[in-house]
């Protein structure tokens, strides 16, 4: 299931053939990460950002296939813990482990970067307009990504939880990779930090100290 780190995700079968449903609405992208978006503003705590814990399937309905949970391993580095099927589909194969850079092209991978960095060191909800090069059988396409920051359970910034919707479904066996329009506009939206109580440390009594950044 998408939501259980341990366990494989449920693949569909590549179709060879497109269906006449595989297109996606012109606003369906944009439908699609509002429902994910106002899902993650629904779990915020006081403090800030919501936890990974906090975190289920049932809450992002029609946002799950495309939808996405990763790990901040490096500086600008996110990996992929789980991730809805329409991923390994643009991938060509199953994308769990695998950093999220994977997915795109080398030129794009240097926005990439610096998106992360923004979300997680501001922190900050991150959205960008994407792209699809034509290919064999294939047409252009555009989508749209959505990065949202998520603590783990120590309260650190190392979670994200993501999606990526494209035009049309992607389909066959062979990877594509995407691109980020360079002369497209970001969105960049600074996450609020709040102060919160010292956590107790056992022991010595003594409280552990917190960095807290506020952007009010």
């Amino acid at each position: 299931m998408f939501f259980n780190d341990n366990e494989a995700n449920h693949d569909l079968p590549f179709a060879e053939v497109v269906p006449l449903s595989s297109r996606i609405q012109p606003d369906q992208a944009v439908t699609i990460l509002g429902q994910l978006e106002q899902c993650w503003r629904g779990l915020c705590r006081p403090d800030g950002t919501p936890y990974r814990s906090d975190i289920t399937a049932s809450a992002l309905g029609p946002a799950l296939p495309y939808a996405f949970l990763a790990e901040r391993v490096a500086a600008s580095t996110l990996r992929l813990r789980v991730a809805g099927r329409e991923l390994d589909l643009i991938a060509g194969m199953e994308v769990r482990g695998l950093p999220l850079s994977a997915l795109f092209s080398v030129p794009a991978r240097k926005t990439l970067t610096e998106a992360t960095q923004t979300m997680t060191e501001r922190p900050a909800l991150v959205e960008l307009l994407l792209s699809l090069p034509s290919g064999l059988l294939r047409r252009a396409q555009r989508g749209r990504m959505m990065l949202l920051p998520l603590r783990d359970d120590a309260g650190g910034l190392t979670r994200v939880m993501g999606a990526i919707v494209l035009d049309e479904k992607v389909h066959g066996r062979a990877p594509v990779r995407l691109d980020i329009p360079e002369d497209q506009p970001v969105r960049v939206e600074p996450v609020p930090i709040r102060a919160v109580a010292p956590v107790k440390r056992p022991g010595n009594g003594r409280p552990a100290l917190r960095l807290v950044v506020s952007n009010d």
